[in-house]
Parts: structure tokens; C-alpha cells; sequence
């Protein structure tokens, strides 16, 4: 990721666009397109606005800020980094208003972008202290681990071929859980299935709606229907469990004979793959709204990846990369670089390691799960 620019390319402090109802953006004004160094052309009816935005800023974008702005007409205020053509980014604050035709379906959406670049170095101060007050405070207490522990128990997969770790580390605040959940069951005799989550809040209730999605996330993926199904069925459950809505969860599904891994992300952080020559991988694709959010374009999407012996998947929940002090970004390139760090060790130690890193990175108070999965390196390797 570029570095933030310290001033922006121009004297005027707000930029004007245009979007159709599907983010695709139509008309944009000259102000924006020196922040962004694009032309016109490189933009005007061929990109989304999203495009404009840092990966970080798209999750939010489709999971927070395009559901609202369809739900109630406006959006004021929103946090983004604006991507230069040269990789840098400008900190922008974010107002659109969606318009709609005689008949209530939406027209057009306009969108101001205010230069935020002096308010943004303010606030990383004022988070920074803030940070440093609340970890002299937190205490780390072990009933809240215990607890949650008892609801996620250690999976017992019936191949050698793929090979399963599952960690959780809470959040512990006043003996409260959580929400986080991991899982790894057998779908079939040639499949093994995967699945990662977050269920907002904390405490009971949240812990005791985390159980039910868990459970019928395995039951609905026995049903042999593949990941966006599943994600689709949930969305339907979700609304006899009201603590549950707008939980981001990742579901999965690795086959033994292809070796090739299903997936389907619920406004959920994406899978990181460490491959067997060393590489990693942010695996962007199958992304949809959180569970129980209307889809932007209807049906829940979904993801393929090759996968070779060797090689490593993890799934996690933001805790394990998300802190009050660095964009997202930035989080999801630490996880990455920890994980390629560990790929030499043995799937055990390498989970320990994921999770341990999350203590020394002052992290939110936040609960923190992740699945490394492993298919077996050939013999002799």
C-alpha cells in the first residue's frame, strides 16, 4: 500500500461524483480526479467508486456504507483512504445522498469527498493515547477463554490428506464472552468443510447465538449445496435469531480428490493462502454482505482456489488483524507476512504462533479465532 500523502494535489478541500445505483461511476469532477491521478476515460462508466478505495475501504464500503446508503438515502462522514494512480492515499471523509426516480427506484448517487488529510493525523494522535491509557488497564482473565473453549471443540477430520488447527484467544473483558466461532467437519466422504465467524456483540447472548449459526451452518452444508447456498440458507435462519443478524462469517469447502477450495465471505476478512514455494495470497473474491444483509446484486457469490500439497489456508476473525492505530490494510499485510513466517513449522506451532503474535500487536479488545488448515506435503517433503 502507497503512503498517505501529506497534502493533497489540490488547493480545494472537496471533490464532487456521481454514481449509477449500482456504485459505477458516471461524472466526476476535476478536483477528484487530480486526488486520484486519473483521467476521465480511466474512469467515467467503466469503474465503481469502490475501485477509488483501499482494500480495507471496499470491505467497509460493501458491507457498511452501500447497504446504509440503500436502506436510508444518506451516508454522512465516513472514514476512507482514496487510492492515487501512483499508490499513495488521501484520508477523505465520505457524504452521499441517493436520489430516486417518480416511481422510488434509485437514479443516481451523489457523493462528496471532503479532505480529511489534517483531521486524520489528529485523530491517529488521539487513538494513540487513548491506546496507551487502555492497555496500563486491561487484565488478561482465563474464565472467559474457558468458557468459549467449551463451545469450539478441537475437529477430528477422517483423512490424513488435509490436516486441521483451530486457535481462540478472547477478548477477555469482566469474565464476557464472545461471538467468534471455528469449525472444521467432514461434508462428505470426498469433502471436507470449513468455516470461520462473528457474531456481533459480547457476552451470552452473543456466545449462545454464535452456537446456533455455528450448528446450522454444519447442517445446512451436509446438505452438499456449496458455500454461497449455504451463506444464502443462513441469511433465511438469521431471522429467527435476531442476535445473529449482520454476523460476517466465511464458509469454505476443500475437496479431497481436486484439491480445490469452495468458498463464500459474509462481509468477512478475506482467507490468506501460504503456498508451498513460500508465496502468500489474499484471496479476494466470493465476497458478499453480512448474514441477514440484502446482497447488492441478489445472489451470494462465490470463490475458487487451486490448491497444491503443501500448501496452507487461514481463516480468521478481525481481531487477528484489525488495531486502532493502522488501517486495514496494513493488518491484513501483517497477518500475511506472520503466516509466510510460519509456513516451515508444524501446523501446530504455526497456529500458535498466528495467535500468540495477536498479544504483542496491541490489539482491539476484541475476541480472536482462526483455522490454519494444511494439505500434507508429498512424502518425503
Amino acid at each position: 500500500m502507497g503512503e498517505p500523502a501529506s497534502e493533497p494535489p489540490s488547493t480545494s478541500r472537496w471533490a464532487q461524483l456521481v454514481l449509477a445505483p449500482d456504485g459505477t461511476i458516471t461524472a466526476i469532477d476535476d478536483v477528484a480526479l487530480a486526488w486520484t491521478g486519473r483521467t476521465a476515460d480511466d474512469l467515467v462508466g467503466v469503474a465503481p467508486f469502490s475501485s477509488l478505495l483501499t482494500a480495507g475501504g471496499r470491505i467497509y464500503h460493501e458491507t457498511h456504507f452501500a447497504p446504509l446508503l440503500h436502506l436510508q438515502g444518506s451516508v454522512h462522514e465516513v472514514a476512507f483512504d482514496l487510492r492515487r494512480s501512483d499508490g499513495s492515499t488521501i484520508a477523505v471523509l465520505a457524504h452521499a445522498v441517493l436520489h430516486r426516480d417518480d416511481a422510488g427506484e434509485a437514479d443516481r448517487i451523489e457523493v462528496s469527498l471532503l479532505d480529511a488529510t489534517i483531521r486524520r493525523s489528529y485523530e491517529r494522535e488521539l487513538l494513540r493515547a487513548r491506546r496507551d491509557a487502555e492497555l496500563a488497564e486491561r487484565q488478561v482473565r482465563s474464565i472467559a477463554e474457558a468458557l468459549q473453549r467449551s463451545l469450539l471443540q478441537r475437529p477430528d477430520l477422517p483423512t490424513d490428506l488435509v490436516s486441521v488447527e483451530t486457535r481462540y484467544r478472547p477478548a477477555v473483558d469482566e469474565l464476557e464472552v464472545g461471538g467468534d466461532w471455528h469449525d472444521a467437519f467432514p461434508v462428505d466422504a470426498a469433502t471436507i468443510g470449513i468455516s470461520v465467524g462473528d457474531v456481533v456483540g459480547k457476552g451470552i447472548d452473543a456466545a449462545c447465538a454464535m452456537g446456533q449459526v455455528r450448528s446450522a451452518l454444519r447442517a445446512l452444508a451436509r446438505t452438499g449445496c456449496g458455500p454461497a447456498s449455504v451463506l444464502a440458507e443462513l441469511d433465511r435462519f438469521v431471522k429467527t435469531v435476531p442476535d445473529a443478524y449482520a454476523s460476517t462469517a466465511i464458509y469454505a469447502e476443500v475437496g479431497l480428490g481436486s484439491l480445490q477450495l469452495s468458498y463464500a465471505a459474509a462481509g468477512h476478512p478475506p482467507p490468506i493462502v501460504a503456498r508451498a514455494d513460500g508465496s502468500t495470497e489474499l484471496v479476494w473474491g466470493g465476497r458478499s454482505t453480512p448474514i441477514g444483509a440484502p446482497p447488492p446484486r441478489g445472489a451470494r457469490a462465490e470463490g475458487t482456489v487451486a490448491l497444491q500439497r503443501g500448501d496452507r489456508v487461514l481463516l480468521y476473525t478481525d481481531g487477528l488483524c484489525e488495531r486502532q492505530d493502522r488501517l486495514p490494510d496494513d493488518g491484513f499485510a501483517l497477518v500475511a507476512e506472520r503466516l509466510a513466517a510460519t509456513r516451515t513449522l508444524p501446523l501446530a506451532e504455526a497456529a500458535d504462533e498466528l495467535i500468540g503474535a495477536r498479544l504483542t500487536y496491541d490489539a482491539l479488545p476484541d475476541d480472536t479465532c482462526l483455522l490454519l488448515l494444511e494439505v500434507r506435503p508429498p512424502d518425503g517433503a
